[in-house]
């Protein structure tokens, strides 16, 4: 994300090793057509209904495919 001439990177997108994670990745591929980088990140932070209020960056971890549902359902309805 940009922010002051800098490139700012939200640490829980990434594993241990300072890879990306897989689960995250997948979710950003999902809402990547219908969001873009700053609402992206806003979604993660957001409390979100088909996750029964939590964020999904609070679930990602824990519950990756439910969060990945939870990003297939927003882009479906975008594009509705």
């Amino acid at each position: 994300l940009p922010w002051s001439s800098r490139t700012m990177l939200p640490v829980f997108q990434f594993d241990a090793n300072l890879a990306p994670h897989p689960a995250v990745t997948r979710v950003i591929r999902e809402l990547y057509p219908v969001l873009e980088d700053w609402d992206i990140a806003l979604w993660f932070i957001e409390p979100n209904l088909w996750l029964d209020g939590a964020t999904p960056v609070d679930l990602i971890r824990w519950r990756p495919g439910d969060v990945f549902d939870a990003a297939r359902g927003f882009r479906y309805l975008a594009n509705a």
